[in-house]
């Protein structure tokens, strides 16, 4: 999947005035996302933390069983979440 699929730039928010980019994935049914201003970073530094967070939650979501039964899935979770890693 290409890691620039889901950055995008927010230029319109009140708390934001120089707007920022975002980072995106949607993982277990959820959003996640990160934010960077371009009023901290500057543009270009902003866009590119957001490329290597979107890496980030690609390698994260590489790691996470895909399972579709809501009971297997829990223990699935659970089970991920107490195995060592490595």
């Amino acid at each position: 999947m290409n890691p620039l699929y889901a950055i995008r730039r927010i230029l319109h928010s009140p708390s934001q005035p120089q707007g920022f980019w975002q980072a995106k994935i949607k993982l277990q049914g959820k959003c996640r996302t990160k934010n960077f201003s371009v009023l901290l970073h500057g543009n270009q530094k902003a866009f590119e933390l957001a490329v290597a967070t979107r890496k980030v939650m690609l390698e994260e979501a590489e790691k996470l069983p895909y399972v579709y039964d809501p009971v297997a899935k829990r223990a699935a979770l659970k089970q991920a979440a107490i195995t060592p890693a490595g």
